[in-house]
């Protein structure tokens, strides 16, 4: 049961990267930029969906004690830029590894993390309403 509840809990941010990867397997962001945008924003939903889950699966397993929802909320923030950050540096060494052009400018890859920590509280809110 708690295994289901963990891989249950992956679903939204393997769902939110296999559009990525049909997104980059058509083209679609060098055709259309902007697309670019609400992805970001849904993958930092979606983790903050994923880390809200599993700090509630800690809470029934009493790992976590009673915390409350806006110290959660900053944990969940905090993962989710921590996470945001290491998929833009991925990005710039793919690039530098490759000389594809995954991202374009500094501006785009701080609007890029600015979607994802936009994201963060609506994937935790979503997550916590429906405890």
């Amino acid at each position: 049961m708690l295994l289901k509840k963990v891989i249950l809990a992956f679903i939204p941010p393997i769902a939110v990267f296999a559009l990525h990867i049909l997104l980059v397997i058509g083209g679609f962001y060098f055709k259309a930029e902007w697309i670019d945008i609400p992805i970001h924003f849904l993958g930092g939903a979606s983790i903050g969906y994923t880390f809200t889950s599993l700090l509630q699966i800690a809470k029934r397993k009493k790992l976590l004690g009673k915390t409350h929802n806006a110290i959660l909320l900053i944990l969940v923030t905090s993962l989710v830029s921590l996470i945001a950050v290491f998929w833009e540096l991925a990005e710039y060494l793919l690039a530098a590894a490759t000389q594809i052009r995954w991202q374009s400018t500094i501006s785009d890859t701080m609007l890029d993390l600015l979607m994802g920590l936009l994201g963060a509280p609506i994937g935790f809110l979503i997550r916590n309403k429906d405890k």
